[in-house]
């Protein structure tokens, strides 16, 4: 497990990156689904 020592914070900010890049993909087929609402409209429909 350790033998690497700059692999886990490397992993650690490619899964962020890549989550990032996930939610934001989502966030845009939302937008584009919702024809371009507001985002207090989007964000209700959640909550």
């Amino acid at each position: 497990m350790n033998a690497g020592r700059h692999t886990p914070s490397f992993n650690t900010s490619e899964r962020i990156v890549r989550s990032l890049l996930a939610a934001a993909l989502i966030a845009a087929v939302i937008w584009s689904l919702t024809g371009n609402a507001s985002p207090e409209v989007i964000v209700s429909r959640f909550w």
